[in-house]
């Protein structure tokens, strides 16, 4: 099945656009990428939204913040690292929509973190099960979510 890439752009507009503030989203990997641009996109369609990116490069993040509405937020963390993910889900109070990006390509063998786990597991399946674990409760008392499902985007 394919689905023409206008298509996908007015459903996903559609179905920002219908969500009823506050917007809770959390985009990790949010400073670059693919991260970026959802971020950008969320807060085109749905300026409204409270709109957290967490990522390693507060730079990148200082550059992206302004065009985040009106409540953006920067929480520095590293995603490969189970202990850092730990930290950083107790200091978010809400959770309405979660967009997992943070993720690494390289053709690189296995290359331990400081907890001795494979960056690439890390960053790309250990490290995206744990926010999600740990934000679950958050996610399943989403008053803005209430009629919906509950919004998880691994890419």
């Amino acid at each position: 099945m394919s689905v023409a890439v206008r298509a996908a752009a007015t459903s996903n507009a559609r179905i920002l656009s219908s969500l009823k503030p506050p917007l809770n989203v959390i985009v990790v990997g949010g400073t670059s990428g693919i991260g970026r641009a959802i971020a950008l996109s969320i807060a085109r369609h749905c300026p409204s939204a409270n709109i957290t990116i967490i990522g390693r490069n507060e730079s990148a993040a200082n550059a992206i913040l302004p065009q985040l509405g009106s409540n953006p937020k920067f929480i520095r963390a590293d995603a490969s690292l189970m202990s850092e993910i730990r930290t950083v889900t107790k200091k978010i109070n809400a959770v309405d929509m979660l967009v997992l990006t943070q993720g690494i390509l390289t053709t690189a063998g296995r290359t331990p973190t400081t907890e001795n786990i494979d960056n690439k597991l890390a960053l790309h399946y250990y490290g995206r099960i744990l926010f999600v674990q740990e934000l679950l409760p958050l996610l399943r008392s989403s008053q803005c979510m209430s009629k919906c499902d509950i919004r998880v985007f691994l890419l």
